[in-house]
């Protein structure tokens, strides 16, 4: 353009004249007419004509498929960019710039402006590097899966100031712009730089709202031109950034506090190496990670990152992580770990997994290269970790040393467990083999591991622990039980019983036993018998159906779905569901239901799900302090290997002793949660089923629990028609929701992946920890496969939210549990079973339920705007409460007429006789999807309100003692028939029927009296029940020579107490 003015003298004109260096590093891209680049032409301050990109970038949350190269060192969208003296960042209107070099660039005399796309087909090498320029700048999961397809060079090579008479002193710098459609990076790369005109040239990014914006240090100073000595990845000359979200994010390291630890997820067994990503780290640095309360050496790679191996970490809830690099005096940076536990996942695996509990043999097998660092591992040790609870609910940890510097080959026998290991379930761990110097830190997790699943540990072992810990209990058991019996038998009996109670005699009978599962079932049977069984559990779901929609209450069980082809423990089931947070006491509930969808109960079949003492994901300690999976290993899993895995086929001890103490629950009592939606353009249907329309623009209370245990709010924003111009209708496009004393989580419509969420002010990555977020406590967040759905419970509140997007609209299914009816209002309406008082406002105020839709928006509607102290939301920058508000907006109240026969046409397709889902096309002028969307959740809320209807069980019914039942079913208008075995008859009435009540109708007892003619003699009686007690008296002998013989060991197994290392030189006498 054209100066007024023109400045000859540097002084005068205001540029800063650096040296150029003497060595530059080789950081630029090639460019120029040997690969294939364009140019602009000789200019000052023009751009580029508009170029059409091959595939969509991703920049500040927005997809463009065009951009422009200007000569003034920038890249922008939607227009181009003339202005050569630029001004501060953020900036308004429609500048949405990347700028390496934003300043008065002069191309007439010299310099040249380049520029190409590049795809795998042009240049696939280019591609290749610039992958792994990232991979080196961020750490996280889906940044090292990230492989770019497409690419766009500019490069301003040689370029000088105005008036462009300076050919001696240039700039050279590049942008490389990199994505693979879903994720985008912009790399700075810089020559050598040697002005800066007037001190104001500018590096960075803006989005062009006036509020978002990246500015590099030095920006505006005639520092800037040092962006070629310094980076943000530790190479001089590059910076690399990632520009796909609402924030640009600088690659390298911080001293900021924030780090991003990747993986963020792994075993709670420990032995995950971390690579932790966002301090400035140096080789001095003496680095410890802190897990919760425990803390593990790290070790610094390099300049951007160190690492630190996992401990054992058995909290129901999220670790929290924090970074020293001081040695542990103070702890800098910080952030948050999810422990997860899927036994399907384990990387050692066994070939014979039955083996495990017998103490025979077993072979593990595993992926060498698995325990592959700095070089091959070439020998390994193999050690056990093994577990047992105490009584106030903490799990203790031993390690035995299984083998040792063995052959890392993929495969290693295990001949036996240890026999004194002490412990009720355990894990094999494989670690690199430590140099003799470093065998100190075998048991410290410096290096790498990889496990087994947690098993329960060999019959033998569990018996002995179970003795050893409760000694006193069972011989008071043993004892007072042989002398009642002893006390009511015959002599005869009284003198055999006391012929064989030579300790050294049992012993030899018991050691030619070839399964020990009998006494060690019972023992663990006597102990947990001192408890009384947990009675603060959820009722089961009736039905399939119900357990599949309360999803607030119930989840699937991963050991039996519906999607699988067995259920393993679960004979005869196809699907069982695990309540999704613990009670009071720490328990949880199983539901199995049989191919009729009905409820199993494992009196009828051992397929029927069970109580669990402990539950599956662990219980805080501000109820009853459970570890997660440990726990529910050691109270439930065990026993059940023991009193009916591992006992012979011939034995009924299961059903005396496992399902007695773990019986079923048999769904009585249970009532179904109460489904509410709202979709499209937005329609409601409310707890009690009132149907309306309401269109406001802001942020409204949908629900509000008078007892404040559960909030959910909605932000409603214009829509956009098929042309992109915004119409006179609105949708649900965020909702924000939190329980009493949980998290807020938000779920949000996202231009680039569809939906977002976050929880409390973070948002989740799913790629990073998968589809189920692990570790929030009281909250289970689901994203579905289709990436379009994403599911939120709230455990304690028993509350579920099913989100769908569709359209950039957010439709949604809230379900609610009884104990919150009559309890709520809002835009969802007061859950009373009457629909009439549904449109009540704030203010207490009823409007009619046949309102107006103009009475039902300024009447009812806006009375529940939200106000900002109460706004459960999260605002980017520059949001606030007010920014989403507009109080003003008059939406459409009466349903417009097609007039466009095609339309017309397409309506009826999509819509046939949907009241809704044609206002919603007529109101978005033709939004097929929308509309579809809207006929689709009305279809589903006709299922859900189906399959939630209340259904009435009238609770177990046992058959009789040498008897059977006809049908398990316990629903109303079931009809029982007994009858007896051959030989016996039938006491009591012959049926019953479940009635409408909830009660059978005949009540009395039924049982099976064995027929007077076939009846044995008194002495036959006699025997049975002298046989009968000797059996039993059996099993407590062998317990108690057990115990005594144990006892004799005591002091062996005490010793093991320390760890391998602490009593290797006592081994061979003492240990």
């Amino acid at each position: 353009m054209d100066r007024a003015v023109i400045c000859w003298c540097f002084v005068f004109c205001g540029v800063s004249v650096f040296p150029m260096r003497e060595s530059l590093a080789d950081v630029l891209f090639d460019s120029g007419p040997s690969v294939g680049d364009s140019s602009l032409r000789p200019n000052d301050d023009l751009f580029s004509e508009e170029i059409q990109l091959q595939t969509k970038f991703p920049y500040f949350d927005r997809l463009f498929s065009s951009l422009f190269v200007n000569t003034n060192g920038a890249v922008s969208f939607l227009r181009g960019v003339r202005q050569f003296v630029p001004d501060p960042f953020p900036l308004n209107g429609t500048l949405r710039i990347v700028s390496p070099f934003w300043a008065d660039v002069d191309i007439r005399r010299g310099g040249n402006v380049f520029y190409r796309e590049v795809t795998a087909t042009t240049d696939a090498p280019l591609l290749i590097r610039a992958t792994a320029i990232i991979h080196n700048a961020f750490i996280k999961k889906r940044i090292r899966l990230f492989a770019a397809t497409w690419a766009f060079v500019a490069t301003w090579d040689n370029v000088t100031y105005y008036p462009g008479s300076h050919p001696n002193t240039t700039n050279t710098f590049q942008v490389v712009l990199v994505t693979n459609g879903r994720h985008s990076f912009a790399i700075f790369n810089y020559g050598k730089m040697m002005w800066s005109y007037r001190g104001k040239g500018q590096a960075g990014f803006n989005a062009g709202d006036g509020v978002r914006s990246y500015t590099i240090d030095g920006s505006r100073t005639p520092a800037v031109v040092n962006v070629s000595l310094t980076s943000n990845v530790g190479q001089p000359g590059r910076w690399v950034f990632r520009v796909d979200e609402a924030e640009v994010k600088a690659g390298g390291c911080n001293t900021k506090g924030s780090l991003v630890l990747s993986p963020v997820t792994g075993n709670i067994l420990g032995g995950h190496e971390v690579v932790v990503w966002g301090p400035c780290f140096t080789n001095d640095d003496d680095v410890v990670c802190r897990f919760d309360d425990t803390d593990v050496p790290g070790r610094v790679e390099n300049n951007l990152r160190a690492t630190c191996v996992t401990p054992p970490l058995f909290s129901p809830r999220r670790t929290q992580f924090k970074l020293s690099m001081d040695g542990g005096e103070s702890f800098t940076h910080h952030g948050l770990y999810y422990p997860v536990y899927r036994h399907e996942q384990s990387d050692v695996r066994s070939r014979f997994p039955t083996k495990w509990g017998n103490g025979r043999s077993a072979v593990i097998e595993w992926e060498p290269e698995m325990l592959h660092e700095d070089k091959d591992t070439e020998r390994i040790h193999v050690d056990l970790l093994t577990f047992k609870e105490l009584s106030n609910g903490t799990v203790q940890q031993q390690w035995y040393e299984i083998a040792s510097n063995v052959p890392n080959n993929g495969e290693y026998e295990i001949e036996t467990i240890p026999t004194h290991a002490k412990g009720i379930v355990g894990a094999v761990r494989i670690t690199p083999a430590l140099p003799p110097a470093l065998e100190k830190w075998r048991y410290k997790y410096r290096t790498r591991a990889i496990w087994t699943d947690i098993h329960v540990l060999p019959t033998t072992n569990v018996l002995a622990t179970l003795l050893s810990e409760d000694w006193d209990v069972l011989k008071t058991y043993t004892f007072s039980s042989l002398k009642s019996k002893v006390e009511n038998l015959r002599d005869g009996v009284q003198n055999s019983l006391e012929d064989v109670q030579s300790v050294s005699h049992l012993w030899d009978k018991i050691q030619g036993l070839s399964d020990y599962s009998e006494p060690a079932c019972l023992a663990w049977y006597y102990i947990d018998a001192r408890e009384a069984l947990p009675a603060d559990l959820e009722p089961c779901p009736v039905t399939l159906q119900q357990a599949l929609r309360d999803r607030g209450r119930f989840q699937a069980d991963e050991t039996c779905r519906r999607d699988r082809p067995s259920c393993g423990f679960h004979p005869g089931a196809r699907h069982c569901v695990r309540s999704n947070d613990c009670s009071n006491s720490g328990a949880g509930q199983q539901c199995c239901y049989d191919s009729r969808g009905l409820l199993m109960n494992v009196i009828d079949s051992p397929g029927g799900g069970t109580l669990h003492k402990a539950h599956v994901n662990g219980c805080p300690e501000s109820r009853t302090k459970r570890s997660k999976y440990i726990s529910h290993a050691i109270h439930d899993i065990a026993p059940y290997h023991l009193c009916c895995k591992r006992p012979s086929a011939k034995s009924n001890i299961c059903s005396e002793t496992y399902f007695k103490r773990r019986p079923s629950n048999d769904g009585w009592g249970y009532v179904p949660p109460r489904p509410a939606i709202t979709f499209g353009d937005p329609h409601v249907v409310t707890l009690d089923g009132l149907k309306y329309t309401f269109n406001g623009i802001g942020e409204y209370s949908l629900l509000e629990s008078t007892n404040h245990t559960f909030t959910l709010q909605g932000r409603a924003s214009q829509l956009a028609g098929r042309d992109g111009q915004v119409i006179m209708a609105t949708a649900w496009t965020s909702l924000a929701m939190a329980g009493a004393n949980t998290s807020r989580v938000q779920v949000s419509v996202d231009e680039l992946t569809g939906i977002e969420v976050m929880v409390d002010d973070e948002i989740i990555d799913f790629e990073e920890l998968g589809n189920v977020v692990p570790g929030i406590e009281g909250i289970e967040i689901e994203l579905l496969v289709n990436k379009t759905t994403v599911l939120v419970s709230f455990d304690v509140e028993r509350v579920f939210l099913e989100v769908r997007e569709n359209s950039g609209v957010l439709n949604f299914m809230l379900y609610l549990p009884n104990n919150l009816k009559g309890h709520v209002t809002g835009l969802l309406g007061v859950w009373n079973d009457n629909p009439d008082d549904d449109l009540q406002s704030r203010d207490g105020n009823i409007l009619d339920s046949e309102a107006s839709l103009e009475d039902i928006h300024y009447k009812f509607g806006e009375t529940w705007r939200t106000e900002e102290q109460f706004s459960l939301f999260t605002y980017g920058i520059g949001e606030s409460h007010g920014s989403h508000q507009n109080a003003s907006f008059r939406p459409i109240f009466e349903l417009l007429q097609l007039d466009n026969e095609t339309l017309q046409a397409e309506i009826e397709a999509v819509c046939g006789e949907s009241v809704e889902c044609r206002f919603d096309y007529t109101a978005t002028g033709g939004n097929a999807a929308l509309a579809a969307a809207s006929q689709d959740i009305i279809v589903t809320y006709a299922e859900v309100v189906s399959d939630t209807k209340p259904v009435i069980s009238c609770g177990f019914l046992s058959s009789p003692v040498n008897g059977m039942k006809d049908t398990v079913s316990s629903l109303a208008g079931t009809m029982v028939t007994f009858t007896c075995e051959e030989g016996y008859t039938l006491i009591g009435p012959k049926s019953t029927a479940c009635q409408e009540d909830g009660y059978w109708s005949n009540d009395g007892d039924v049982s099976c009296i064995k027929d007077s003619a076939n009846d044995p003699a008194l002495f036959g009686t006699v025997a049975i029940g002298v046989g009968s007690a000797l059996g039993a008296i059996w099993l407590v002998i062998i317990i108690s020579v057990i115990v005594i013989k144990m006892g004799r060991h005591r002091k062996r197994v005490e010793v093991y107490k320390k760890r391998p290392e602490e009593c290797a030189s006592e081994r061979e006498n003492d240990c």
